[in-house]
């Protein structure tokens, strides 16, 4: 894989810390903005069966000022959120130490100093927020470059085509609109209507890049075999955030003690009351979205027969979820976005087992990931069963080492 930055800054900041958060077992959202209101760089969320924790974080790369802390105290105040955080990479200079501390405590905030990155750890770990894993910080670093990269290649698109002008509305809904609605009732709502009016989008992108429906399809064809023209995989990634909002949702809902109601949800499909009856009768269903997030861009929504089992107990490891519960989380897609055949698939003459639609690159990354964490160099040994196995796990990822380094390049002459 690229090299990642050993001092990043700016998103990549924030991204280095929420990897951290995301690392040790919380659903992360990031870059949740409400134009000329606010921005919040990250909302991490602690789901247990008491229900869910969630704190927001303000990232500065510099030294703290008092009215940064009272910034993020106000967009608390806004949202009605009682718990925050405040990290900072430079040791305060306007006050010391204990004193940011002791008004950040009174107002709920942690105040977190890191002026040394390779010690965020630990630093992370002495504040409560549990031990990360260096290697899964470093994908989930990968993993939000790739969601970056895709929403850069959608948006050169969009002052020229209408179907990417539409996905990045969509896009911003699901990432930061939804999040903003304070009603939970409204909120599924909106995020299953949208749902509901983007069922093809990647083909209607496809079709849009290649100027007809039938060059369209044989266009989505090549990209899924191969993994090219970035757009669709970005589209791709859209369609599985819009679910994964949706699911989020959902357990939200339920974890207020509310069961599907027609005159609440009056308009939705019935798939959908009959999905949400299903997860409710679920042990520990709070934690599907976090194996969710945690299954599509950590571990790639792809499962190798070889190494099923042992991909499946690190992701339940990482959610706090018991094995014997995962196959019931596998089904979440499945029961609430009811699909013939299934979300998961197989492919010709190869032995693993892929969620439709989950982006090349992710899947890429994700491999990177689960053979990482065996010691394995070679998919040959990871993946020794089906004909052609290891030659497409290994495609998937070159690929997505393939658009990492032209993001680099692309970067370089700006």
């Amino acid at each position: 894989m690229v090299e990642l930055s050993k001092t990043p800054t700016g998103r990549g900041l924030e991204d280095y810390f929420a990897a951290l958060l995301q690392t040790t077992g919380h659903f992360v959202e990031k870059n949740v903005e409400d134009p000329n209101v606010l921005e919040l760089d990250i909302v991490a969320t602690n789901y247990e069966a008491a229900g869910p924790r969630t704190r927001v974080f303000e990232v500065k790369g510099a030294d703290a000022r008092f009215g940064d802390v009272f910034k993020l105290l106000g967009r608390m105040t806004y949202l009605g959120l009682a718990a925050g955080g405040f990290i900072t990479t430079a040791v305060p200079r306007e006050r010391p130490i204990e004193t940011f501390t002791k008004v950040c405590n009174q107002a709920g905030i942690l105040f977190v100093v890191v002026p040394d990155l390779a010690q965020a750890d630990t630093v992370f770990d002495a504040m409560g927020f549990g031990r990360a894993d260096s290697l899964r910080h470093e994908i989930w670093r990968f993993s939000y470059w790739l969601e970056r990269i895709y929403v850069q290649a959608i948006g050169d698109l969009r002052p020229n085509n209408h179907v990417a002008r539409k996905a990045i509305d969509y896009y911003k809904l699901v990432n930061s609109g939804i999040f903003l609605t304070r009603d939970p009732v409204e909120k599924i709502a909106k995020l299953y209507r949208a749902y509901a009016e983007h069922p093809k989008l990647t083909r209607e992108m496809a079709n849009s890049i290649a100027g007809s429906e039938p060059a369209g399809g044989t266009l989505l064809t090549a990209s899924l075999r191969d993994g090219s023209t970035t757009p669709l995989h970005a589209t791709m990634y859209f369609e599985h955030r819009a679910r994964l909002s949706i699911l989020k949702a959902a357990v939200d809902y339920l974890l207020l003690g509310r069961r599907s109601m027609s005159v609440e949800f009056l308009g939705l499909p019935q798939t959908f009351h009959v999905g949400l009856s299903w997860l409710a009768d679920q042990p520990d269903y709070w934690l599907y979205p976090l194996f969710w997030q945690n299954f599509l861009w950590g571990w790639g929504g792809i499962l190798p027969d070889d190494r099923r089992e042992d991909v499946l107990a690190k992701i339940a490891s990482t959610c706090g979820l018991l094995p014997d519960r995962v196959g019931s989380a596998l089904l979440a897609f499945d029961k609430l976005f009811p699909i013939p055949n299934g979300w998961r698939r197989r492919a010709g003459d190869t032995a693993y087992e892929f969620v439709l639609f989950t982006p090349f690159h992710f899947q890429g990354l994700g491999l990177f990931h689960q053979a990482e964490s065996l010691s394995i160099t070679d998919y040959r040994l990871f993946a020794p069963s089906g004909r052609y196995t290891a030659t497409n796990l290994a495609a998937r990822h070159n690929a997505a080492v393939r658009l990492m380094e032209e993001a680099v390049a692309a970067e370089a002459t700006v």
